[in-house]
């Protein structure tokens, strides 16, 4: 598998409901679980997602879930809600995230602010893989910083290669020197 992932900038609109909390449809039902997705369904038939510092899975359709760490030094890292995940044709299991541990502004900043680096703001995007289904990932790479505004989807290509989309932003009013 090659393990390529460019970073395509875009940007993400979003909808909210006319009068206030979204609606369930009629015939849909809420989830027995309060994990976050996104989910992928593992080699053996689970479902698999992550959470700040935790690989999830559930073999009874999310009734109950097990864990493992992501991270061999989780201290260094912590997932924020913007997330991927993604389990290749190959059966390799991918997770891109934005670090909260490294998120980083100066001090008293409020958006709009001049007088400051774009440099100065730290939120940087990582990828792992798991070559066992999620029970073990490999040591996280960075793939940007400073800034990461978020990171919305992860696909496989036709050709096998990974393609990562997430947004690489300056604050506001702050241009780069």
């Amino acid at each position: 598998m090659k393990y390529f992932l460019p970073v395509v900038v875009g940007c993400v609109v979003s909808l909210c409901a006319a009068h206030g909390q979204p609606q369930m449809h009629p015939k849909g039902s809420a989830l027995p679980f309060v994990h976050q997705g996104p989910f992928v369904t593992t080699a053996g038939g689970g479902v698999l997602c992550i959470n700040a510092k935790n690989a999830l899975r559930s073999h009874d359709d999310g009734r109950t879930w097990s864990s493992t760490p992501l991270f061999a030094q989780e201290e260094k890292f912590s997932v924020r809600d913007e997330r991927a995940l993604l389990q290749s044709r190959e059966g390799v299991i991918v997770a891109a995230w934005i670090n909260e541990v490294e998120r980083r502004a100066p001090q008293g900043w409020r958006w709009g602010g001049t007088d400051v680096s774009w440099k100065d703001f730290v939120l940087p995007m990582y990828v792992c893989r798991s070559l066992d289904g999620g029970k073990t990932w490999e040591t996280p790479v960075k793939l940007s910083e400073p800034w990461c505004g978020c990171v919305h989807s992860l696909i496989q290509m036709r050709s096998g290669r990974l393609v990562l989309w997430g947004r690489r932003s300056s604050p506001s009013g702050v241009m780069p020197r």
